[in-house]
C-alpha cells in the first residue's frame, strides 16, 4: 500500500510541475479605445461577419473604456458630426456589461489588437461585432 501511496505522490509531483521557460500569457486589458471594424451575425452555427460601414468618410466610429469603469461610445455621421454615448460598464471573466442599458454580451477574443464580442437579442437573434485597438 505505501508502495502505491508513494508511487500516487511522485506521479502528482511530476505533473504539477511546469517548466519554468515556459511563457507567462497575461490577459489583455480591455481599456482603451476600439474602432469598429466588423459587424455580423451568426444563423445556424454559421457566423457571416462584414465591414462595418462608417457614416463619415473620413473618421472611423469607437468606442473607449475606462479604467473607472465608463465607456464614450463615439459616432460619426455622414456630415462627420460627433455623437457621444456615455454609461457604465463591468467586466467579469468574458461577460462585459453595459450597466447603463443593462445588456451583457460575451467576449470572444480579446488580444492587445482585437475585440469580439457577441450579443443574443430578446427574440434569440445572434450578433458579433470586432473591435481593432485604435
Amino acid at each position: 500500500m505505501k508502495k502505491y501511496l508513494l508511487l500516487f505522490v511522485a506521479a502528482l509531483i511530476f505533473v504539477s510541475c511546469g517548466s519554468d521557460d515556459e511563457p507567462v500569457v497575461a490577459e489583455a486589458s480591455i481599456i482603451g479605445s476600439w474602432e469598429y471594424y466588423k459587424e455580423g451575425t451568426i444563423v445556424g452555427g454559421t457566423e457571416t461577419l462584414a465591414n462595418y460601414e462608417n457614416s463619415c468618410s473620413t473618421k472611423k466610429d469607437y468606442v473607449e473604456f475606462l479604467q473607472n469603469g465608463e465607456y464614450d461610445d463615439v459616432y460619426y455621421d455622414s456630415n462627420c458630426d460627433e455623437s457621444i454615448d456615455y454609461g457604465d460598464w463591468t467586466k467579469s471573466g468574458n461577460m462585459l456589461t453595459n450597466v447603463t442599458e443593462d445588456t451583457t454580451v460575451e467576449i470572444l477574443v480579446l488580444t492587445n489588437t482585437t475585440l469580439k464580442i457577441k450579443y443574443v437579442d430578446t427574440d434569440g437573434a445572434i450578433y458579433t461585432t470586432v473591435f481593432r485597438r485604435k
